[in-house]
């Protein structure tokens, strides 16, 4: 489970990535928020050995376990969430995709 989650964040990241640079931003950032919950499932799953069921079970175990997280992870919800009824412009998803990337290292490096 560990490695399928690390494979899921790698490739939801470098879709994201390259959907970014063709300047498809609301699709980016979409993306790039499905790396970020694939990463907290599976920093969940190291600590806990368990993936969370849903969004509310995924900000229960940060809001305990990881509450330095919390914030990123509610801004990154409210603008996912956003993305689904309007257009996103370049700074909202490179935000997002800059939050993903400085999550990378912590996933990839523990392989």
């Amino acid at each position: 489970m560990k490695a399928q989650l690390q494979s899921s964040f790698n490739s939801l990241l470098r879709d994201a990535e390259h959907l970014f640079s063709r300047q498809s931003y609301t699709s980016s950032l979409i993306l790039a928020s499905k790396a970020i919950f694939a990463f907290f499932d599976w920093k969940i799953y190291v600590l806990k050995g368990l993936v969370p069921a849903n969004y509310e079970k995924r900000f229960e175990f940060v809001r305990y376990n990881f509450p330095n997280d919390l914030k990123d992870l509610e801004e990154v919800f409210t603008i996912y969430v956003k993305a689904y009824r309007e257009d996103i412009g370049s700074d909202d998803a490179w935000e997002v995709l800059k939050l993903a990337k400085r999550f990378e290292d912590a996933i990839t490096g523990s392989v």
